[in-house]
């Protein structure tokens, strides 16, 4: 899980359910 979400932004650092919720928020904003 923790490779996948940094595969799209290549974040340094892996905070699964911190980082995922980012992550979902700003591809549903950005899309």
């Amino acid at each position: 899980m923790c490779t996948e979400i940094t595969k799209w932004e290549e974040l340094p650092n892996c905070e699964p359910m911190l980082t995922h919720t980012t992550l979902m928020k700003k591809k549903l904003y950005e899309r």
